[in-house]
């Protein structure tokens, strides 16, 4: 059986490294770490678009861009050139 394809928008990135206290984020931040642990796992294999990582590196925090930049190096996460297809994934 082939190993499930992911897709992982900014939110995902964003997410990983989530400051604020209110129990929905932390929620959500749990959320989020749990599928990349599952990533590093093999369960899945990680995409993501070069829409993307255009907003990751127009994040305003730079220490918190340069952390989810390092997130798609350290789990091994593919780009996707942008293209119409790629283009809804991102909008969706």
């Amino acid at each position: 059986m082939a190993t499930a394809r992911i897709y992982l928008e900014t939110t995902m990135f964003s997410f990983y490294y989530e400051m604020r206290e209110e129990p929905h984020y932390q929620e959500y931040k749990a959320q989020v770490r749990q599928i990349f642990d599952q990533i590093k796992a093999g369960k899945y294999v990680p995409f993501t678009s070069e829409y993307a990582t255009d907003e990751i590196a127009n994040e305003k925090d730079p220490e918190k861009r340069e952390k989810m930049a390092a997130l798609i190096t350290e789990y091994g996460v593919k780009l996707l050139e942008k293209t119409d297809e790629v283009k809804l994934l991102d909008a969706a």
